[in-house]
């Protein structure tokens, strides 16, 4: 029998930050002494992002934020990224409780949980563990030496890349897509939700409210105490 999988993007879907801007606004102030300093150069960096993007498709924006990884040693980021994961869930806001209510759920029934993020899997590695979720679907970085090159390998799991990724992972584990549910909370996560029969959207986007109403969705509130019936 095939499997049932559930795909979640990650990012103000489970967890109430942008991971990439809070890890490298983390990096960099580790970096420096001077928070003052640390402050100039988070913000420099921003801004060229926030530039970039008004002329560029996000997947470039993604590009050049990689880039400032070049040369930074895999096992160093990834004791950073734990060091930030510690900091960061300490915050009693961190999850979106309702979409950790379903994660939770979707794993008693014993469904393949999977991370589906524009955030690289060595940053999204730390959730996963804590979350005991064992299927990864970030941006996966080339790595040459130990350290990053600062180039990525595809596909990039942005928009229509985390269709592509959730298609391939569906036919490699062999899972029912009809029977299958995905979670996003932005417009650019549609082309993911359509690979699934359950496409669940988190309210506060209405431009992917607007496109989920000619398709049968959930739609779920994040600030809802409610439980996680499927």
């Amino acid at each position: 029998m095939d499997r049932i999988a559930a795909f979640f993007d990650v990012d103000e879907t489970l967890i109430n930050l942008k991971s990439m801007f809070s890890f490298l606004e983390f990096m960099v102030h580790d970096k420096h002494r001077d928070p003052e300093q640390a402050d100039k150069e988070f913000q420099a960096l921003m801004t060229e992002f926030r530039d970039l993007g008004k002329s560029h498709p996000r997947s470039e924006v993604n590009r050049l934020y990689y880039e400032q990884f070049k040369g930074v040693r895999q096992l160093e980021f990834e004791h950073l990224a734990d060091r930030w994961f510690q900091q960061v869930e300490a915050d009693t806001s961190f999850y979106i409780q309702p979409t950790l209510e379903r994660l939770r759920h979707h794993q008693t029934l014993g469904h393949e949980v999977v991370f589906v993020s524009g955030a690289c899997n060595e940053l999204l590695a730390p959730l996963a563990n804590r979350l005991e979720v064992s299927h990864l679907l970030g941006v996966q970085l080339e790595v040459s030496g130990g350290c990053f090159t600062g180039k990525l390998r595809p596909p990039q799991t942005i928009g229509g890349g985390k269709a592509k990724a959730i298609t391939a992972f569906m036919t490699e584990k062999g899972i029912d897509a009809p029977g299958s549910y995905a979670y996003g909370d932005h417009y650019s996560d549609r082309h993911m939700l359509d690979c699934v029969g359950h496409p669940v959207v988190l309210k506060g986007d209405q431009a992917l409210e607007d496109w989920a109403k000619a398709r049968p969705h959930t739609l779920l509130n994040p600030l809802s105490t409610q439980g996680a019936a499927l």
